[in-house]
């Protein structure tokens, strides 16, 4: 009976102390994780200022020994985003948010979760959305009719979880969060860019990965290269080592141009292939390509068209990422739920048929939704002023996506509205990553500590001229644990490289070992006169 009072006092203490509010610091400490955590079901959010939020669920999760006790809330915000927030016992007064991938829809994938994960054992309290809706990341049925759902997808959803996460956390530790940052790789990497441009008090540091800021151009990128790598039977016109000759082939032609022969390509965009290079003749009747298939890859390289053969777009899948999934092999769902559900002002429905895509109109058409989705106004005065600091991160091996020369053109029309290179590094930065595949893996140098160098820039004004990159290995990235490798530094990776803040490239210096970082130098490959620098 005393352990029942005394554990309900417990929990009257801490509802007491959860409504009393920020000022209250010192006494919300005193009070035991638990009854803190089961104290928010009966407290109310309802009341924060553009983001009313409800608790659904408060439990505390245990920890395992590296990973600490911490309270899980799930809830929403009026009235369909939904969120899972992580508030550790020992709090660091830092609080991250993560975006989601593809199409959004719960707070639970394997990616996102791995990052809070490693968030959590930092001492940050973070939080994932669902961006306003339930399905799979490959599910834009819920887009149809749903333009409010559309809205939360696009914007709306960033800002809301922000404002209610940060509301419960500043009740739940009686003090707002010092620093706030918000991670997000592909959809996530959108968000983040979005973030920066339309909610610029929101964070202090953001780091945006392969972001698919031009969402509407990269999905009618998807759709062309799907059906450039189909026959009129709606077969595909690749098998698994069509695709690799290919890769193999730009490798050889490629592979050097970063001084090293490791099948990294430093910068596509310095490769010159056709893939006519290996078609088959009469001498050459294997790891060759038909004249149709020929034909489907330059289409693949060069871009969509119209029906006079005018580029409709700037980017486009790059050399040496052929073997990705939006490429040779590119989704038919994923983009055709786009085109089905999200892609225009009408939605064409279920019953949609891809072939009916009309290149001299509907690129047009879809500017509308672009309004909603697209993440690319370079004017970033009100994030910088307030002294934000942003890092992107590309990867060039991105599973076929052409979200890296986006990325770029992107980066360079910052410079430009923000005064040029100079001005614009002072408080973004951009750094292109040789050989990482699309969040993740690939044959490069592939894992960063991102969080680190970030908060280093925006707490300690250490702004990163070069980020240590190590080659994880695929299977270790299938269990999306890379943040042991950061975790304990004595852990075995194959090679490391310096990763440079664009322009400049890494380019092995002809000296030493070329899996270690020392052996290289940067260069700017776009200035044939530019000397290495050490």
């Amino acid at each position: 009976m005393i352990k029942i009072l005394l554990s309900a006092f417990s929990l009257m203490l801490a509802s007491m102390t959860l409504l009393i509010g920020p000022s209250a610091a010192a006494q919300t400490a005193s009070v035991p994780h638990k009854a803190r955590c089961e104290a928010l079901m009966g407290t109310d959010f309802g009341r924060i200022q553009d983001a009313p939020a409800q608790i659904i669920t408060a439990k505390v999760v245990s920890g395992d020994g590296e990973q600490p006790d911490y309270c899980l809330v799930e809830g929403y915000v009026t009235s369909t985003v939904g969120f899972e927030l992580r508030l550790p016992e020992t709090w660091n007064s830092r609080f991250l948010q993560v975006g989601c991938g593809g199409f959004c829809g719960g707070t639970r994938f394997s990616t996102e979760t791995a990052q809070c994960d490693d968030a959590v054992r930092r001492g940050y309290t973070c939080v994932i959305s669902d961006q306003g809706h339930k399905s799979q990341m490959d599910d834009g049925t819920w887009a149809l009719d749903n333009l409010k759902g559309e809205v939360d997808y696009g914007f709306r959803a960033i800002h809301v979880t922000a404002l209610a996460a940060k509301g419960i956390a500043t009740r739940y530790y009686g003090a707002a969060p010092k620093w706030s940052y918000f991670t997000g790789c592909s959809g996530g990497g959108r968000q983040a860019l979005a973030a920066a441009q339309k909610f610029p008090e929101d964070y202090d540091g953001i780091m945006a990965n392969d972001p698919a800021s031009r969402l509407c151009d990269s999905f009618a990128i998807f759709h062309w290269n799907m059906l450039a790598t189909r026959g009129q039977d709606g077969q595909s016109l690749f098998g698994p080592t069509d695709i690799e000759a290919l890769k193999q082939a730009v490798i050889a032609k490629c592979d050097m141009n970063d001084n090293v022969r490791d099948g990294v390509i430093g910068d596509p965009r310095q490769c010159n292939f056709d893939p006519v290079e290996i078609a088959c003749t009469a001498s050459r009747t294997k790891a060759c390509l038909s004249p149709l298939q020929v034909e489907a890859a330059r289409k693949i390289y060069s871009g969509p068209v119209d029906s006079k053969g005018r580029k409709i777009y700037l980017s486009h899948s790059v050399l040496g990422s052929e073997d990705g999934y939006f490429s040779f092999t590119s989704p038919e769902r994923f983009s055709s739920d786009f085109m089905k559900y999200m892609a225009f002002g009408q939605d064409p429905g279920p019953d949609w048929d891809a072939s009916t895509f009309d290149w001299d109109k509907d690129p047009q058409r879809m500017r509308l939704m672009s309004a909603i989705y697209e993440a690319s106004n370079p004017d970033l005065r009100a994030y910088r002023d307030r002294g934000g600091k942003l890092l992107i991160m590309q990867g060039w091996h991105d599973d076929g996506t052409p979200f890296s020369l986006n990325t770029i053109d992107y980066y360079e029309m910052v410079q430009k509205a923000m005064g040029g290179e100079a001005a614009t590094k002072a408080f973004a930065r951009l750094f292109m990553i040789p050989g990482r595949a699309h969040c993740g893996g690939g044959p490069g140098a592939n894992a960063i500590d991102q969080l680190s160098y970030l908060e280093a820039w925006v707490e300690r004004g250490q702004a990163p001229d070069v980020l240590m990159a190590r080659h994880v290995p695929s299977t270790d990235w299938a269990t999306q644990d890379v943040t042991q490798y950061f975790r304990n530094p004595t852990q075995k990776t194959t090679f490391s490289r310096p990763i440079y803040a664009y322009p400049l490239q890494y380019r092995y210096s002809g000296r030493g070992d070329p899996n270690d970082p020392s052996s290289f130098v940067s260069v700017n490959p776009l200035r044939a006169s530019a000397k290495p620098k050490p």
